[in-house]
């Protein structure tokens, strides 16, 4: 509605100007024009402004509150997802804990289940009830073997005083493309300055530590880790056995040299060597 107006009362001066367009005006022609005539456009000129003045302000006012709504629901709608946020991450941690826990009773249903087979093939031997101490030393076992997955022992790394362990570690496993979050230690006694103690890694989880064993075998071809070795966290028992392994290998490289010997999951395995 006002724009009809500004527009009929443009039209109107230009008729008083005997003009067509805009760009024919000039301050000649409106001092031609009558007084009263000038009045009479001027004061419509500011009703004009006026009426339009007042609809601006009101729909400024319209549009600030439709924008203020918007930013409320667009605030409500941020809350709503870090809530689902938080939701999901409390229903993952759960289910993690679940996990752990299942992984744990199934170790432990294991070792009892062993132990069920050792008694069931000696049944001609009276059998002792399952006393407390038993079952606290398999509870112990089951941890303890979980905790090595998450370890390996680094030998041959040189060690010096006031070393930066963790950051020369890293500096190993990056040789084989590796970038895990690590804590290092040495283990024993140093007895000697000509002694290296070898280095306990530990890791965030057993996977890690799978992908960077798997992997040890490239550190052969670094000309600045090619004396260091890496080797999974190893038990006494699993330490005596491997220890008889490597005797048993270095009889079988002198008797059959013409054949490739090294120890996988626990048995030695032989192959013919192949010519270049």
């Amino acid at each position: 509605m006002l724009r009809g107006d500004a527009v009929n009362l443009i039209s109107k001066a230009m008729t008083e100007m005997e003009i067509t367009t805009i760009g024919q005006l000039s301050l000649w022609r409106v001092k031609q024009m009558n007084k009263d005539t000038v009045c009479d456009l001027l004061y419509e000129a500011l009703r004009y402004l006026e009426e339009f003045t007042g609809v601006v302000s009101s729909d400024y006012k319209v549009a600030s509150n439709s924008v203020k709504y918007q930013m409320l629901e667009r605030q409500e709608t941020i809350i709503k997802l870090q809530s689902e946020l938080l939701a999901c991450k409390n229903e993952q941690l759960e289910s993690l804990q679940t996990s752990v826990k299942s992984s744990v009773g199934e170790s432990v249903k294991a070792e009892f289940l062993s132990y069920s087979s050792v008694l069931q093939a000696n049944r001609a031997e009276p059998q002792k009830p399952v006393s407390t101490e038993m079952i606290k030393t398999v509870v112990q076992t089951v941890v303890q073997e979980e905790d090595r997955s998450k370890n390996l022992i680094i030998f041959g790394l040189p060690e010096q005083n006031n070393e930066e362990l963790n950051k020369e570690v890293c500096e190993v496993l990056q040789t084989i493309g590796e970038k895990p979050r690590i804590e290092a230690c040495r283990i024993g006694k140093q007895r000697s300055e000509k002694n290296i103690r070898p280095v306990k890694v530990t890791a965030a989880c057993s996977t890690v530590i799978s992908q960077i064993l798997a992997k040890s075998r490239c550190l052969r071809s670094s000309e600045k880790f090619k004396t260091v070795f890496i080797s999974p966290d190893r038990s006494p028992e699993q330490r005596a056995k491997q220890r008889e392994l490597v005797k048993e290998i270095k009889t079988l490289v002198a008797e059959q040299p013409d054949k490739v010997h090294f120890i996988r999951n626990g048995s030695i395995i032989s192959t013919d060597k192949t010519v270049k």
